[in-house]
């Protein structure tokens, strides 16, 4: 991932061995754009024998490093949607119900899914929630992931004395329908996304 580190990069200097970079767009939300920064990936991006990419952003993003378009190639992203399909079975299911109130969650249950930092936008999210919260008391949010400012927005939510708000750890893809079919709306308030593959989920 072209802004997550550099260490693979050291095979393009190795012999018998061509580098490619699977690279997601960034955005200038969720990083700062230092000029050694830039002078280093267009070093690298300069190497490589080829990109993959999810779409046309990505591609886009490339184009700014003058990375030719023929050496770009589309890996899109999947899911399984047979597996994901399954949580509408579990959600008209007494367990499901059940779970729920195991969690602490009451009402309409509004739910997030992903990484918690900050570029994720879950300070907006929770505004909102406390909003809807203070208008239709009874209503739950659900967030579920781990990420290096989990604890902070937890404090946040005691100070702030934020009701009916639960987190869960991470959870693998196996118990993700589980997860999915405990919610009412799905929140993505993300403040910019290479792709929010949560959402095909």
């Amino acid at each position: 991932h072209a802004d997550l580190g550099v260490a693979p990069s050291i095979l393009w200097s190795l012999p018998g061995h061509q580098l490619t970079y699977y690279v997601e767009r960034t955005f200038d939300t969720w990083t700062d754009r230092s000029i050694a920064k830039e002078r280093l990936k267009r070093f690298l991006f300069g190497r490589a024998a080829a990109f993959l990419t999810p779409g046309p952003d990505a591609d886009s993003y490339l184009h700014q490093y003058a990375v030719s378009q023929r050496k770009i190639h589309r890996l899109e992203h999947v899911i399984d949607v047979g597996h994901f399909h399954h949580a509408a079975a579990l959600r008209s299911s007494l367990g499901a119900t059940s779970r729920r109130l195991q969690v602490g969650l009451t009402g309409v249950v509004f739910l997030y899914v992903g990484r918690i930092g900050w570029e994720k936008g879950l300070t907006t999210l929770l505004d909102a929630y406390a909003e809807v919260r203070s208008r239709r008391p009874g209503c739950s949010l659900l967030i579920v992931g781990d990420g290096e400012e989990r604890d902070r927005y937890m404090a946040s939510v005691r100070e702030r004395r934020i009701p009916g708000v639960v987190f869960l750890d991470f959870v693998q893809q196996a118990s993700l329908p589980e997860i999915y079919s405990l919610g009412d709306v799905f929140g993505c308030p993300t403040r910019g996304d290479p792709y929010g593959l949560v959402v095909d989920e």
